[in-house]
């Protein structure tokens, strides 16, 4: 594919989350296949220089969709109280024992939020102890009223994506693996696979909060899956007023024990949450076994009576196992690869050039 080409295919995959982009961003986020890697200053003049494109207050989008530039603005002044939320969603998930990874993903990773949009969130547990970290999590958060459940939705945490650390790779969630039509290969030969655009772009929206040395498993179990779609991935962090830094120890706390700067919000590992390390300990052997059947039974009986249950015949959307749980009645990923698909088209642009 040209880099222009991979440029404005960038932007028609943000064009149908409604978000436009900065120049970096396009830059950061651009499709894969370009014929060789360019400058941000490159990169920049090949926008301008493209009359499928338009640009407004330094935002890119597709010719006649202007109207995203301000969309992106006003979707931009609800993630600040959100970040606030989630470190504090964050400060009780670090004390969760055996949770290796707590994450906000989607959109609101990239951004922006709607004002009664939720928090998506990614949660990595040790393996063996998926049903434990979820129950536990869910008990907490619900407690202190930061739960999404029910009408209760906008800026609370949506509990929808669970998985274990031997099951870090997101390639078997692809909708590769369903049996929906494939598209025809444009040049006349034999069809092609259905690609995932969105799950790959999904996992570079992933930004740890707690990471007690899952996030690097992520990434390097998602790398070759994330470079099908995208030239270069850069891991991306919170802002500093929400992350912690892991290199501040508690003397360097101001004496009365609360944080001498926006940076330490949340704890680190090696800070240690003390209840969770000996929490750890006493349930690593049999017991933690025993409690974890317990906890897997009482749910599973719960997700069997929900509307989750109903949902399970889609073995992307919805997961329920020991490795994996993942609640996405509505998975809009099919529908989105065809969409963008389908403006790649209208862009001129071969849906052929995409495949590697």
């Amino acid at each position: 594919m040209s880099t222009p080409d991979a440029l404005v295919a960038t932007i028609a995959l943000f064009d149908g989350f409604d978000i436009a982009l900065s120049s970096a961003e396009v830059w950061m986020y651009c499709a894969a296949y370009q014929e060789k890697s360019y400058s941000l200053s490159q990169v920049e003049g090949l926008l301008s220089a493209d009359n499928r494109l338009e640009c407004t207050n330094g935002l890119w989008t597709l010719a006649g969709r202007t109207d995203l530039a301000r969309i992106r603005v006003v979707r931009g002044f609800p993630v600040h109280e959100r970040w606030a939320i989630a470190g504090r969603a964050a400060c009780l998930a670090a004390l969760v024992p055996f949770l290796q990874l707590f994450a906000v993903c989607n959109t609101f990773g990239y951004g922006v939020a709607k004002e009664d949009s939720d928090i998506d969130v990614f949660v990595v547990a040790l393996h063996r102890r998926l049903w434990t970290v979820r129950f536990l999590l869910t008990v907490m958060l619900h407690v202190l009223r930061l739960r999404r459940h029910g009408s209760r939705i906008a800026k609370r945490i949506c509990l929808s994506f669970f998985v274990a650390t031997d099951s870090l790779c997101m390639a078997p969630l692809s909708l590769f693996l369903e049996p929906i039509p494939l598209f025809p290969d444009p040049s006349g030969g034999a069809t092609q696979e259905a690609p995932d655009p969105y799950l790959a772009w999904w996992v570079g929206s992933v930004i740890p909060l707690v990471d007690r040395g899952a996030y690097a498993d992520f990434i390097t179990a998602n790398r070759p899956f994330i470079e099908r779609y995208r030239k270069e991935f850069t891991p991306r962090l919170p802002p500093p007023s929400v992350i912690a830094s892991p290199a501040k120890s508690l003397s360097e706390r101001s004496p009365e024990g609360r944080q001498s700067n926006a940076h330490d919000v949340i704890p680190s590992r090696a800070e240690g949450s003390r209840l969770a390390s000996i929490t750890e300990y006493f349930l690593s052997g049999r017991l933690g076994d025993g409690v974890e059947s317990l906890l897997c039974f009482i749910q599973l009986r719960k997700i069997a009576r929900s509307s989750i249950g109903k949902h399970r015949e889609n073995p992307t959307s919805v997961v329920v196992s020991d490795h994996v749980l993942k609640f996405h009645e509505n998975d809009r990923r099919a529908a989105i690869r065809d969409q963008w698909i389908e403006r790649l088209a209208e862009l001129g642009i071969a849906f052929g050039n995409l495949k590697s």
